[in-house]
C-alpha cells in the first residue's frame, strides 16, 4: 500500500504467490529479472500504478489491471498466462510484450514498441496501442463491437475478426491504423457486417489467396493517408463487368463493399504485387461502392481495373478508364450467374417460340414466353438476333 518499493540489487526478483497494490496506492520492482510463477497472480487494483523495472518479465501466471489501474514494465514482457486489462486501464512495456495465452482488455490502451500476440486477443470496446501489433499464425485477435486503433502497423498471419456483442448496442467492429495493414497468405481476416470499417493510414497489402478466409463483402476499407502515397493491392480474379464477382463465396473473388479514398486529401496507387487469385493476368479490384473524396487522387496507372456498382467521385483519378460499371450479363439468359449450356439452351428455346417480350411470341399470345429472345432489340425476332445472342454467348461474362 502507499507508495512501495521492493529492490533485489544484482538479482532475480520471483514472485509465486499473490503480489498486489492497494487501490489508488503505487509500486516499484526493481530487479535484473522478474517472474511470476505458474501459481502466482500479479495485480494492480482500482486507481493503482505497478511498475516493474527490469529488462525481462516473464508472468507464467495471472496478470489482472483493475479499473483506472496501471502497469509498467521497463524492458520487454511475456505474459505465459492470461491478462485482464479492465476499463480505462493502461499496460506499457519498454520492450516487446508477447502474449501466449488469452489477453483481454476493455477500453483500454498499451504502449509498447510492438505487440505480439500468439495466442488470443479480445478487444472490448474502444481501445489504442500506441506501436505495432503483430497477430502470429495460429493465433486469433478478436473485436468485439469496438474500435482498436493502433497507432503503426498491423501484420497479421492469424485471424482477425470482427464480431458484435451478443444483447449490446455496440456498433459495428472498427480496426483503424495509423500504419499498414499487411495481410500473410495464410491470414484471415472477417469483418463480415454492414459499416464494419478497417481504416489504413499506410498501404493495404494482402497475400490472402484463398476467398474462404477474406470477408469484406459488406464493409468498409477507407485509405485516408497524411500526404505520403499508400498502395492498394487488387485480390480479385478479373472476370469483367461480372455481377457475381461481388460474390465472396466464389472462387477468386475478393470483394469490398464500400472502398473509400479521403476525406483527409489521400494519394492512393493500385498495385497487384501479389497473387491472390492463382491465376496469370493482372488480378482487379470489385467493390460495390467507391467513393473518392474531394482533394483525394486514386491513381490507377497500374494495370488494375477496378469495377464498381456505384462511384461518387468528387476527386482525381488519374486513368478513367481504369474504373468499370459491373453490369448484368447479358448472354446469362437464365439469370443464374454463371455462364454455361442451359444458357445458350434456353435461349434457343426461346427464339424457336419467337418471344419478343416477357410472355409473348410474336402474336402476343404464347406463355411458354419467359424472356425476350430479341436480342438485338429491334422489336423483331428474327436470325440477327441469334448471331447477337451466340457473339455474346461466345465472348462470355
Amino acid at each position: 500500500g502507499g507508495s512501495s518499493m521492493v529492490t533485489s540489487l544484482g538479482g532475480a526478483l520471483d514472485v509465486f504467490g499473490q503480489l498486489r497494490t492497494a487501490s489508488n496506492a503505487s509500486a516499484d520492482l526493481s530487479a535484473d529479472s522478474f517472474r511470476l510463477g505458474s501459481r502466482g497472480i500479479l495485480t494492480a487494483r482500482t486507481g493503482s500504478s505497478l511498475t516493474i523495472n527490469a529488462p525481462v518479465a516473464n508472468l507464467d501466471g495471472q496478470t489482472r489491471l483493475e479499473q483506472n489501474a496501471s502497469m509498467t514494465f521497463a524492458g520487454s514482457a511475456t505474459a505465459i498466462g492470461p491478462t485482464t486489462a479492465n476499463l480505462n486501464a493502461s499496460l506499457t512495456a519498454g520492450g516487446t510484450f508477447t502474449n501466449l495465452d488469452t489477453f483481454t482488455i476493455t477500453s483500454g490502451t498499451i504502449s509498447a514498441p510492438l505487440f505480439f500476440n500468439r495466442d488470443a486477443a479480445n478487444i472490448f470496446g474502444t481501445s489504442a496501442l500506441f506501436g505495432s501489433y503483430t497477430n502470429d499464425a495460429g493465433a486469433t485477435t478478436t473485436i468485439r463491437s469496438g474500435t482498436l486503433f493502433v497507432f503503426g502497423s498491423l501484420t497479421n498471419n492469424g485471424t482477425i475478426v470482427g464480431t458484435i456483442c451478443a444483447g449490446c448496442a455496440g456498433s459495428p467492429p472498427t480496426l483503424d491504423l495509423t500504419g499498414s495493414l499487411v495481410l500473410g497468405p495464410d491470414a484471415n481476416l472477417t469483418m463480415p457486417f454492414v459499416d464494419a470499417l478497417v481504416r489504413l493510414g499506410g498501404n493495404f497489402d494482402a497475400a490472402i489467396n484463398n476467398n474462404t478466409r477474406y470477408d469484406m463483402a459488406r464493409a468498409i476499407l477507407q485509405l485516408e493517408g497524411t500526404g505520403a502515397p499508400q498502395t492498394l493491392e487488387a485480390m480479385s480474379l478479373d472476370r469483367g463487368q461480372d455481377p457475381t464477382a461481388l460474390d465472396r463465396t466464389i472462387a477468386g473473388n475478393f470483394p469490398i463493399g464500400t472502398l473509400r479514398v479521403g476525406p483527409n486529401p489521400s494519394l492512393v496507387r493500385t498495385v497487384d504485387t501479389r497473387d491472390n487469385d492463382g491465376q496469370p493476368g493482372c488480378e482487379a479490384i470489385y467493390v460495390d461502392t467507391l467513393i473518392i473524396e474531394a482533394g483525394s487522387t486514386l491513381d490507377t496507372s497500374a494495370c488494375v481495373t477496378i469495377y464498381y456498382n456505384t462511384l461518387v467521385n468528387n476527386g482525381t483519378v488519374t486513368d478513367e478508364t481504369k474504373l468499370v460499371p459491373i453490369e448484368p450479363c447479358a448472354a446469362d439468359f437464365d439469370g443464374s450467374g454463371f455462364l454455361d449450356s442451359d444458357d445458350f439452351v434456353f435461349y434457343l428455346d426461346q427464339f424457336t417460340l419467337g418471344c419478343v417480350g416477357p410472355g409473348e411470341d410474336v402474336f402476343g399470345a404464347n406463355p411458354s414466353c419467359v424472356k425476350s429472345a430479341d436480342f438485338d432489340q429491334s422489336g423483331f425476332v428474327d436470325v440477327d438476333d441469334f448471331v447477337a445472342y451466340l457473339a455474346a454467348f461466345e465472348v462470355g461474362c
